[in-house]
């Protein structure tokens, strides 16, 4: 998609962008979006 030019086409662009990510967040089942999420990343394995 090429970048907007203008306000109209921004706001499209936009709007496109979120009406694919509400898309992609309802297929995720139920019990995932529910499920607990930690951050404790102290015992994790390191990328780098």
């Amino acid at each position: 998609m090429a970048r907007p030019k203008n306000k109209k086409e921004l706001i499209d662009a936009s709007n496109q962008s979120y009406t694919k990510m509400m898309d992609l967040l309802h297929t995720i089942p139920a019990e995932q979006l529910t499920q607990t999420f930690t951050f404790d990343v102290e015992n994790e394995q390191q990328a780098h």
